[in-house]
């Protein structure tokens, strides 16, 4: 993955909501760390740990409200390290994280 969208979600609720919800799944959430948080911007500096696809990810996830309505989350990052890192395990890593994240704010959102 490079410095790039690792994955945009809309979702049928107000910002705010969403917010509350990306922070309750990421406290469920092993091996990614949340090393800071803006929540003015509704933005979180994350980064993963090692996988057996990557060597971990530093990662921004953002909350935004959308202009259809509703909300949108956009979560952006690369690979912390290059060495012996592979486009392929990266997309494995980032794909395994959406699933997790986006199960958990579901089931925040009820």
């Amino acid at each position: 993955m490079s410095k790039s969208t690792a994955f945009t979600r809309h979702y049928e609720v107000e910002g705010n909501r969403l917010w509350e919800a990306l922070e309750q799944s990421l406290r469920e959430l092993d091996k990614v760390d949340v090393e800071h948080v803006d929540a003015a911007t509704r933005s979180m500096h994350l980064k993963t740990s090692i996988s057996l696809f990557s060597w971990g990810q530093k990662l921004t996830a953002t909350v935004r409200d959308s202009e259809r309505g509703g909300s949108m989350l956009e979560v952006r990052g690369e690979p912390k390290s290059g060495f012996l890192s592979t486009q392929w395990g990266e997309d494995q890593a980032a794909m395994s994280l959406e699933r997790k994240l986006v199960s958990g704010i579901e089931s925040a959102l009820g």
